[in-house]
């Protein structure tokens, strides 16, 4: 039942949504996101180039993380020893929890619950940055890939030109498309409001 699931969702998602989007948006170093008139890809493009859908599926708690890493084609480094990364990457946050920045825009009589921590975060120098760090850091010594959590009062998207890093909290619903070969992570989630 989950495999069909996600496989719908991925479907959905990279063949019929994004194709049929207006544009994309892309992160700027003034923290707006810009529409432009490209699309990501064409349905038609996409269907040509692609070979294969990998699907993860995560639940998490308080304390957990995605650690520093790219995407590759599993079968071929257990096969072939090599680390191809995907066209693209992408992510896609499901659960109903909020993040501080909607609760504060949410009508009063609305029940949300909250998350606090868990964004994603992708690193735009790519796999020159990934030489740097390596698997979950192991080359630099940092498991987050020199990644920090902006400051508190950032709200919305974030862009550190300083670095490279773009930070982009949870909000449910969001689907997030990213070239492949970018490093990227989950933050540390803080806090998730229980069913009490």
């Amino acid at each position: 039942m989950r495999h069909a699931l996600a496989v719908e969702v991925v479907a959905q998602f990279f063949v019929e949504t994004i194709p049929s989007s207006s544009g994309n948006f892309v992160t700027t170093s003034s923290q707006q996101n810009q529409p432009t008139n490209e699309k990501l890809y064409t349905k038609s493009d996409f269907l040509r180039q692609t070979h294969g859908v990998a699907v993860w599926a995560l639940s998490s708690r308080p304390g957990a993380s995605v650690q520093y890493h790219i995407d590759y084609a599993e079968l071929l480094r257990y096969e072939y020893n090599v680390t191809v990364p995907p066209l693209f990457a992408g992510t896609i946050q499901c659960s109903a929890l909020c993040n501080n920045d909607q609760i504060v825009n949410a009508a009063e009589n609305v029940k949300t619950k909250r998350m606090v921590g868990g964004e994603f975060c992708v690193n735009l120098r790519g796999l020159d940055h990934y030489a740097e760090h390596g698997y979950k850091g192991v080359l630099s010594g940092d498991p987050m890939g020199g990644w920090k959590r902006p400051d508190s009062a950032t709200c919305g998207v974030h862009f550190d030109s300083s670095n490279k890093w773009v930070t982009i909290p949870y909000a449910c619903n969001r689907g997030i498309v990213h070239n492949g070969d970018l490093p990227h992570l989950s933050a540390p989630i803080q806090h998730i409001d229980d069913d009490n």
